[in-house]
C-alpha cells in the first residue's frame, strides 16, 4: 500500500473512531477511501461505532447518516466477531441502538444490501 494511501486510512480511521463527522466528511472529500478493511477486518462503520458511547454520542447519526450515504458496507465483521450490532449494545445503547438500526435498514431497504 502506498505510504500516501496508508496515510489517509490512519486518518480516517482516527476521524471515526473519534466520532468527527466534519473531519471524515473533510478527509473523504480529499480522496481517502471508505470502503477499507484492515488486517482484521475491520471496516469504516465498524470503527465509527466500536468503543463509543453511543448512549451518549451526539454526533453518531450524523457520522451514520454520512457512512450510509457513502455507501459502506453495513455488514462487516471482523475477524474477531465483531459487528456493528454488538458494538452498539455493548456501548450501552438502548433507545439510540435503536435509532442508529433504524438507519441501516433504511439504507438496507432502498439498497438491499444487507
Amino acid at each position: 500500500m502506498p505510504a500516501r494511501k496508508a496515510s489517509d486510512i490512519a486518518s480516517l480511521r482516527a476521524a471515526l473512531r473519534e466520532g468527527d463527522p466534519q473531519k471524515v466528511a473533510a478527509l473523504v472529500a480529499g480522496g481517502a477511501d471508505l470502503h477499507f478493511k484492515d488486517e482484521h477486518d475491520y471496516d469504516a462503520l465498524i470503527d465509527a461505532v466500536h468503543g463509543r458511547p453511543i448512549s451518549s454520542d451526539s454526533r453518531l447519526i450524523e457520522i451514520l447518516e454520512l457512512l450510509i450515504a457513502h455507501r459502506v458496507c453495513l455488514s462487516g465483521v471482523s475477524s474477531y466477531s465483531d459487528r456493528v450490532c454488538a458494538c452498539s449494545r455493548a456501548s450501552g445503547g438502548s433507545m439510540r441502538f435503536v435509532c442508529c438500526w433504524v438507519l441501516v435498514l433504511i439504507a438496507v431497504s432502498f439498497s438491499g444490501r444487507l
